[in-house]
């Protein structure tokens, strides 16, 4: 193939077996990739200066269509979220794939995987489409121009939302798929265009990685004080990790992947991928900002048919609307990627029934317990749903390492030895359900959450929750003491105590895939054994 641009000619694109009449742009900048996107009509302008894609029809792939490649016969069945694939399968896709690559024009990057040098990864992508390879270039962190000409990749992501999985000869359930050969590094996507598919994909990589270079790969936001003392929010998507963890008057040094190693926590990325919906300036005034910019991508946002302006009130293009934007344009934030050890840890959930407290205190136990149990993942479509919906080990959903129960006790053990205090954050609803409820104010969020990490939530009365056995706050200053207790937020204590009841036995049911994986201390943090009355 011909290829253009700065690249390592001794690692191109025939040495991965791209060979052809096609063309291969190699490490082209925002400008070019903004060009190219709107020139062959995969993105728009919006007013803002941003670029925007819409990624429907072609839609995320299947569960059931996440493989990993299965190494021998006594290899796991697969990482949680992705079934096994044999390696000729997984060859066999890869060949079709690169003939249909062959004649077409390919927008390839060169892109670190972490903030430190000495156990980062570094990935080259190979996509279809350009706005794919702005997405990355967002996300990941660039190798400085220099060092082009000489870089190797550890992973090789080749992406063709043009090419269409066969069922009958790629054995997936649909055309859209995605292939992961952990051994060789190598990573298929086709018949999608969802970004998130790309990034969880990068995701389980790192985290099948990282682990055996002493580092603790973790689905959560960091940010730190003008002390210089570090927390960790941990949380599903649309938890709020980016909205908290961006707060004026904290230094944001990542918003959703990082790494704890001996060293500190270490950013894995550099950009954001946060959801928009109802997104303000009022709201988040930092985040808002950082979006509506030249070099941030919109997917699915709907423009105004005339002045396209975004409208992020809306959701009438039917996926989740999002934005990616690199991390040195969000105010406060650090681009060096690395914090100490965090003094706070805010597990946050998404409670959709408004059960939970909008805060909570856990011991370490306990804090093991929520963390793998996940409450709070987005539910998935009754036809799609997964067999534990609402739950996701490690809030880590399809990248979730193998081993969930070593993947939490790791965290248990750097909880301990560096003393963080571990908070439970419910950023979902109080007073009722999703529908009747309302959702916790933002305001009173953040508000617990500084208390939380500056430790003023250490000096306050606790109460033990009667479901959930975790303590919670009964008054701080500045906060209404009824907003703290969710049961006097129902209309009906009668009705609160059912929805509490039924989501301790939910939890229940879900923890009993890890029972035989945990000790007594996790085991009696189960809702079930708290206590039965105030």
């Amino acid at each position: 193939m011909q290829e253009t641009g700065t690249r390592n000619p001794s690692t191109g694109a025939a040495a991965y077996g791209l060979d052809g009449s096609g063309i291969v742009f190699w490490n082209l900048a925002e400008p070019a990739l903004y060009e190219r996107s709107i020139a062959r009509g995969e993105a728009r302008l919006a007013a803002s200066g941003a670029l925007c894609v819409d990624t429907a029809p072609l839609a995320s792939a299947a569960p059931a269509d996440r493989r990993v490649v299965r190494e021998d016969a006594s290899a796991p069945e697969g990482w949680e979220g992705h079934r096994p694939l044999e390696r000729e399968a997984f060859d066999r896709l890869k060949a079709d794939m690169l003939a249909h690559a062959a004649g077409r024009s390919i927008f390839a990057q060169d892109l670190h995987a972490g903030a430190d040098a000495d156990w980062r990864l570094n990935l080259r992508a190979y996509c279809e489409q350009a706005w794919h390879g702005l997405f990355l270039r967002t996300l990941l962190r660039r190798p400085a121009r220099e060092t082009l000409a000489t870089f190797v990749p550890d992973l090789t992501l080749l992406c063709l939302p043009g090419f269409k999985a066969d069922p009958e000869r790629h054995g997936f359930t649909g055309p859209a798929a995605v292939a992961i050969d952990l051994a060789r590094g190598d990573i298929l996507v086709c018949g999608t265009n969802e970004g998130a598919e790309l990034r969880n994909a990068v995701q389980l990589c790192l985290d099948h990685a990282l682990p055996g270079r002493g580092v603790l790969p973790l689905h959560g936001a960091v940010t730190v004080s003008e002390e210089g003392e570090a927390a960790l929010l941990l949380g599903h998507d649309g938890s709020g990790k980016t909205t908290l963890a961006a707060d004026e008057g904290r230094t944001l040094i990542g918003d959703d992947s990082h790494g704890w190693a001996a060293s500190g926590l270490v950013n894995l990325e550099g950009g954001c991928h946060v959801r928009t919906e109802g997104l303000s300036a009022e709201r988040a005034p930092e985040l808002h900002a950082a979006v509506n910019r030249f070099g941030t991508l919109l997917e699915n946002v709907v423009l105004h048919p005339d002045t396209r302006e975004p409208n992020y009130a809306s959701t009438a293009l039917g996926e989740t609307p999002r934005a990616s934007f690199p991390l040195r344009v969000v105010p406060h934030a650090s681009l060096s990627g690395r914090a100490p050890a965090p003094r706070a840890i805010l597990l946050l959930c998404r409670d959709t029934r408004g059960v939970l407290p909008p805060i909570a205190r856990l011991k370490p136990a306990t804090a093991l317990y929520h963390f793998l149990s996940g409450y709070g993942a987005p539910m998935a479509a009754a036809d799609g749903a997964p067999a534990h919906a609402g739950f996701s080990p490690c809030f880590a959903g399809a990248t979730l390492a193998h081993h969930p129960s070593t993947h939490a006790a790791r965290l248990r053990d750097l909880v301990q030895r560096h003393g963080a205090t571990c908070w439970l954050v419910n950023t979902g609803w109080i007073g009722g359900p999703m529908g009747t409820g309302r959702r916790v104010p933002l305001a009173l969020t953040r508000r617990l959450v500084a208390a939380a990490i500056d430790g003023a939530l250490a000096e306050v009365d606790m109460r033990t929750d009667p479901y959930f056995g975790i303590s919670v706050p009964t008054s701080l200053p500045g906060v209404e003491p009824q907003l703290l207790n969710p049961a006097r937020s129902w209309a009906s204590a009668s009705a609160y105590e059912a929805a509490a009841r039924a989501l301790v036995a939910l939890f229940v049911e879900n923890f009993e895939r890890f029972e035989t994986a945990v000790d007594d201390e996790v085991r009696g943090a189960c809702p079930r054994l708290a206590v039965a009355a105030e």
